[in-house]
C-alpha cells in the first residue's frame, strides 16, 4: 500500500515535468525534421520572381481577435538560365501583383520552386523544445528539492 501512495504522490508532484519534457523531446523531433527539408533546399540556386496573381485558398480574418489564417497562392514568373517559367507559392500573404519575392528552385527542374525562408523555423522549433525540457528538468529539481527537504507533500 505505501508503494501506491508513493506512486501516486510521484505522479502528482511531477505532473509538470512529465508533461513538458516529452512535449519538449516531439518539438525538437520536429525541428530536426524541418531542418532537413530546409536543409535539402538551402543551397538551391535563388532569383527574383514577380508575383502575377495570388488567391485566397482558405482561411479568414477575425477582427475581434485580430487573427488571420489566411492561405493565399501566389503565382510568380522567374527567369532561370535566360528562360522563363511560371509556379506558385503559397503563404500567409497575399503578395502584391507586380512585386518581387526571392525564391529558389531545384537546378535540375526548375519548375520545382519554393519560397525562401531560411532555417528560422526549424531553429526556432529546436529552441522552444530545449527550453521546454530544461523547464521540465528545472521543476524536477524543485520539486524533488521541495519533497526531500520538508519530508511532506
Amino acid at each position: 500500500m505505501i508503494k501506491m501512495s508513493k506512486f501516486v504522490n510521484f505522479m502528482r508532484d511531477y505532473v509538470f515535468a512529465r508533461s513538458v519534457i516529452p512535449i519538449g523531446i516531439i518539438v525538437i523531433a520536429i525541428g530536426i525534421y524541418a531542418s532537413t527539408i530546409y536543409g535539402d533546399r538551402k543551397d538551391y540556386p535563388r532569383c527574383e520572381a514577380t508575383v502575377t496573381d495570388s488567391e485566397l485558398l482558405s482561411g479568414s480574418y477575425d477582427s475581434e481577435d485580430n487573427t488571420d489564417s489566411r492561405v493565399y497562392r501566389n503565382y510568380i514568373k522567374y527567369t532561370v538560365d535566360g528562360q522563363e517559367y511560371e509556379g506558385s507559392i503559397d503563404s500567409g500573404d497575399n503578395m502584391k501583383i507586380g512585386s518581387t519575392v526571392t525564391v529558389d528552385y531545384n537546378p535540375d527542374d526548375p519548375t520545382d520552386v519554393g519560397a525562401w525562408t531560411g532555417l528560422w523555423l526549424p531553429i526556432l522549433l529546436i529552441s522552444l523544445g530545449a527550453a521546454a525540457i530544461i523547464a521540465g528538468c528545472v521543476s524536477i529539481v524543485i520539486v524533488h528539492k521541495r519533497v526531500k527537504g520538508d519530508g511532506s507533500v
